[in-house]
C-alpha cells in the first residue's frame, strides 16, 4: 500500500475531504492508539507497506497492522514488553509526542534542554507532565502547536481527531518549507544531485586527535590533520577522481602527503608517490556488500539513500534560514543515533571483514591461521565500538531558487576506549559542490601505466 508524495498543505486539505465520513465515529470523542495512529499517518502521508507480520502480541487485526509497523520503523510510537495497548486511550502528552515525532522530531531534548522545558511550559499541572514528554510539550507550546497560554494542561486526558486535525495543521507550518519536511526536502535535493551528469566537490576538513596511553604513564599524543579532498564524479560512468592533500602535525613534525585516486567499474587505482605508475586493486566483493547495506552506489552515490537514514538513525530539521552573498538557504540540521551508528558499523565489519583479509593477504596460509587472524581483527574492532561514543551533526545548505545542494558542514566527535589507551577527536570540515553537468576530464588509465607486482586481487 504506497502512497504517493504531495505537498503537505495540499494532502492534509485533501485528506479531510476524503476521510471525513470515516472520521464520524471518532472524531469529536476520545480515540485510542491505534485509531490515532491511522488517523496521523494518513495526515501525514507517510508511507504504508503492505504486512501481515506484526512486533506485538495485541496487534492482530490485518487492517491494523501495517500501520502500527510504520509507526513503530519511523520511531513515531513504541510498545512496551512486545505489547503496543491498541485499545488504550491516547492522551494529550503522546499525541503532542507523537505529531512531532511524525515531522522528524524524534529528540526534542536537543531542541528544549530541562531549563528551557520549564521556562516554555507554565501550566499550573506541568508537575504531571511525564518526563519523557516534557521537552515535546514545550517545544509545541512555544511554537504554537498547543496553546501555551492555558492554567491546565491535562497532560493525562483524552484527544479526539479534531484535537489532532487542529495540531497537524499548526505544526505543518512549523516543519515544513512549501510543503516539505526537512526530510522531504532533503529527498528532493539528494534524488536531483543524483541526477547530475557530473559534478565537482571540495573537502576542507581539519581534525585534532588527542591520544592518551596509560601505560606509560598517561603519554600524550596531540596530532592536527588538515585535508584538502578535491573530487570529480562522472555519475553517468560511475567513475570518480579524487585528489586528497594532508598535512599532519604532531610533537613539532609536519608531514604533507598527497593521493590520487580513481575509482570506477568496482576497481580502485592509486597512484604511488613520486611516480606516474598506479597501483590497482579489484574492489568489486566489497563494494557489492556494502551497497546491499547502503542502498546506494559507493562509486557514483553523492547522496545518502533511504536506507542509510534508516541504518544510521538519522533524523532532519530545518534550522533559520541563511544569506550568504546575496543567495537565500534552506538550512537543514541531520543528526544521527549513536548506538544506530555502531549498530550498522559492527553490521559493516562483519561483511567486509573477510573480504579485505583476502584482498590484503599477499601469501597462502592456513584456514586455522585465517580464522585466528580474523577472529583477532574482530575482538579488537569489537573492543573499539563497545568503547566509542560520538556525536556526529550535518548542515546541508539548499539554495531556495534553484532547490540544488550547495553546501554541507560537518561537525563530528568521537571518543574512543580500548584497554589503557583512549583516542578522543573533533573533525570538522565542510563538503562545497560545484560546476554541475560541466564537462569533465578525468585520467585515462592504460594497462601500461599500472605496475604488475602492486595489482591485488
Amino acid at each position: 500500500m504506497r502512497k504517493t508524495k504531495k505537498p503537505m498543505i495540499l494532502s492534509i486539505l485533501l485528506i479531510f475531504s476524503m476521510t471525513m465520513t470515516a472520521f464520524a465515529d471518532t472524531h469529536g470523542k476520545p480515540v485510542n492508539r491505534v485509531e490515532f495512529i491511522k488517523a496521523l499517518l494518513d495526515l501525514r502521508n507517510i508511507n504504508i507497506e503492505a504486512t501481515n507480520t506484526s512486533s506485538f502480541k495485541d496487534v492482530t487485526n490485518p487492517e491494523e497492522i501495517p500501520y502500527v509497523e510504520a509507526a513503530v520503523k519511523q520511531r513515531i510510537a513504541s510498545g512496551y514488553r512486545n505489547s503496543f495497548y491498541p485499545a488504550d486511550t491516547v492522551t494529550k502528552e503522546q499525541a503532542v509526542t507523537m505529531v512531532l515525532k511524525s515531522f522528524g522530531e524524534l529528540d526534542m531534548t536537543k531542541k528544549v534542554p530541562a531549563h528551557k522545558a520549564v521556562e516554555y511550559t507554565d501550566f499550573q499541572d506541568r508537575d504531571a507532565i511525564s518526563s519523557w514528554a516534557k521537552a515535546y510539550i514545550a517545544y509545541g507550546a512555544k511554537e504554537g502547536i498547543i496553546d501555551g497560554d492555558k492554567e491546565i494542561f491535562n497532560p493525562q486526558g483524552p484527544v479526539t481527531i479534531k484535537d489532532l486535525e487542529d495540531m497537524m495543521l499548526k505544526a505543518t507550518e512549523v516543519f515544513t518549507r512549501e510543503g516539505l519536511t526537512a526530510g522531504d526536502m532533503l529527498e528532493k535535493t539528494e534524488d536531483k544531485l543524483a541526477a547530475l551528469k557530473a559534478l565537482k566537490y571540495n573537502l576542507k576538513m581539519t581534525m585534532e586527535s588527542h591520544v592518551i596511553d596509560k601505560s606509560q604513564e598517561n603519554y600524550e599524543v596531540f596530532m592536527t590533520m588538515e585535508m584538502l579532498q578535491e573530487a570529480s564524479m562522472d555519475q553517468e560512468k560511475d567513475k570518480n577522481h579524487v585528489i586528497s592533500t594532508t598535512k599532519v602535525k604532531t610533537e613539532g613534525e609536519e608531514i604533507e602527503a598527497v593521493t590520487e585516486m580513481v575509482i570506477g567499474n568496482h576497481e580502485m587505482y592509486v597512484k604511488l608517490p613520486e611516480t606516474n605508475k598506479w597501483m590497482k586493486q579489484d574492489i568489486n566483493p566489497m563494494m557489492k556488500e556494502i551497497e546491499v547495506l547502503m542502498g546506494t552506489s559507493i562509486e557514483g552515490g553523492t547522496g545518502i539513500s533511504k536506507q542509510q537514514i534508516q541504518l544510521f538513525g538519522m533524523t532532519a530539521a530545518y534550522l533559520p534560514e541563511e544569506k550568504i552573498d546575496g543567495e537565500d538557504y534552506y538550512v537543514i540540521l541531520f543528526t544521527v543515533d549513536k548506538e544506530s551508528v555502531k549498530a550498522a558499523m559492527d553490521e559493516i565489519i562483519k561483511k567486509i571483514l573477510p573480504l579485505t583479509l583476502q584482498m590484503k593477504e599477499t601469501q597462502e596460509i592456513t584456514q586455522q591461521e585465517e580464522a585466528e587472524k580474523r577472529q583477532q581483527i574482530e575482538e579488537m574492532l569489537k573492543s573499539l565500538l563497545s568503547g566509542m561514543d560520538l556525536e556526529v551533526e550535518y548542515k546541508y545548505y539548499i539554495n531556495k531558487a534553484t532547490k540544488e545542494l550547495e553546501k554541507i558542514e560537518v561537525d563530528q566527535t568521537i571518543h574512543r576506549v580500548s584497554g589503557i589507551v583512549e583516542n578522543h577527536t573533533t573533525s570538522v570540515g565542510t563538503f562545497t559542490y560545484f560546476d554541475f553537468n560541466e564537462p569533465l576530464t578525468l585520467p585515462n588509465i592504460k594497462e601500461k601505466d599500472v605496475l604488475k607486482e602492486f595489482q591485488l586481487h
